[in-house]
């Protein structure tokens, strides 16, 4: 049994408390919870985020604020060593942005699921040595697939073509390689490459 009413109260006051934790400083140093200081501005945008996402009607500056906040992490960080001391589970934060980036995609908010879909090619990135390539491959393709989509041929080349390259790579299953030669079909398609389509 759930009461929808205690529920909507619990989920005000975390929000309440998450907002107001953003503006003022967290005094942490000396206290058992000093190691985590590196990651509460992920944690902030995570809880935001995925808060904003269980409304009927997500506000987007909400989710582009958290965008913004991992985007200035990953610019701040050169490797995944780095990475990992600001974002404390990188595999979580990937299907976040997933998530949003299904969600922009719905509702048709094309121009900012772009800038998720380049932070997911940037953190697959950092994780080439680390994971199977599969993860940055499809990224890349899916970035190219939203870049033709908007009408940005060139971009979208690029983009396909990142990902052909690291489609040469041991390891890739063939899930991901036909993604990629489906985007790249349609990118061949729309560019009026017919015969290599």
């Amino acid at each position: 049994y759930l009461d929808l009413d205690e529920g909507r109260d619990a989920r005000e006051e975390i929000e309440s408390e998450l907002y107001s934790a953003k503006t003022r400083e967290l005094v942490v140093e000396g206290t058992r919870d000093e190691g985590l200081r590196g990651y509460m501005d992920h944690f902030q945008a995570l809880a935001l985020t995925a808060m904003e996402l269980r409304q009927s009607h997500p506000n987007i500056d909400v989710l582009k604020r958290g965008l913004g906040v991992w985007a200035s992490i990953r610019t701040q960080c050169e490797d995944i060593i780095t990475f990992e001391r600001k974002v404390e589970d990188v595999a979580g934060l990937l299907t976040h942005l997933h998530t949003v980036s299904d969600y922009l995609q719905m509702m048709g908010f094309d121009t900012t699921r772009v800038a998720i879909l380049k932070l997911i090619t940037e953190i697959h990135e950092l994780l080439i040595n680390t994971c199977s390539p599969d993860g940055i491959v499809l990224s890349f393709s899916h970035l190219g697939a939203q870049w033709l989509q908007l009408g940005y041929s060139g971009k979208a080349g690029l983009a396909l073509d990142r990902a052909r390259t690291y489609n040469q790579r041991n390891g890739v299953t063939t899930y991901a390689t036909l993604q990629l030669y489906v985007s790249h079909s349609e990118y061949l398609l729309a560019i009026g490459c017919f015969d290599k389509a």
